[in-house]
């Protein structure tokens, strides 16, 4: 079973548990998510409550009746907590290293989100538009010519409601009828026959 150096606690289930430090003949310190946190905390200059996060790591070194740690372990923190010691301030460069990578990942995926959401609404706009048809289109299809088959029937209708009219007239002897029914026939022959 895999434990963290720190707080004992089991980390057979952490993928990736942090190092904390290789020991003198390779051995491999590593700690848990929320130790990992508590020593960011330590090491951080400003951070809030870093001496509380300093009180938890002696009470893990020494209050603990379960194990004892190893004096490697514990001459590792003594030089840790020595707020002048090389080991602290390149553990302080190596934090802020690694926030100044995680700002720019996040800087970079930020950016890479809005191009991409840039050219989605761009995309879905020229999409947009492509569909309607240009003011040139829209006339062209309200202006369709008639078929020939519509014309015709266009003529049919207009000659029996003429040749009605006429038929009408010549029986009844209404001259008016006769009149009107071929005015019906001549508009009919040129609405149906005359350019688009």
């Amino acid at each position: 079973m895999k434990e963290c150096a720190l707080c004992s606690q089991n980390i057979d289930h952490v993928e990736e548990p942090a190092l904390l430090f290789i020991g003198k003949y390779g051995r491999r310190y590593e700690i848990c998510l929320d130790c990992e946190e508590l020593m960011d905390t330590v090491v951080s200059p400003d951070a809030v409550g870093k001496e509380d996060a300093v009180k938890t790591v002696y009470g893990y070194l020494f209050n603990t009746s379960d194990d004892q740690k190893s004096p490697e372990l514990i001459s590792f923190f003594v030089k840790l907590l020595d707020e002048d010691s090389e080991m602290m301030r390149e553990a302080q460069e190596s934090l802020s290293e690694y926030e100044r990578e995680e700002e720019e990942r996040r800087r970079a995926a930020e950016e890479a989100a809005k191009t991409a959401l840039e050219a989605a609404e761009d995309a879905a706009v020229e999409a947009h538009d492509d569909a309607l048809p240009t003011e040139e289109e829209f006339i062209k299809d309200e202006t369709k010519p008639v078929s020939l088959g519509v014309k015709l029937l266009f003529m049919l209708l207009f000659t029996l409601l003429a040749g009605g009219a006429i038929a009408y007239g010549v029986i009844r002897s209404h001259v008016l009828s006769i009149v009107i029914g071929a005015i019906i026939l001549i508009l009919g022959g040129f609405t149906a026959f005359s350019k688009d």
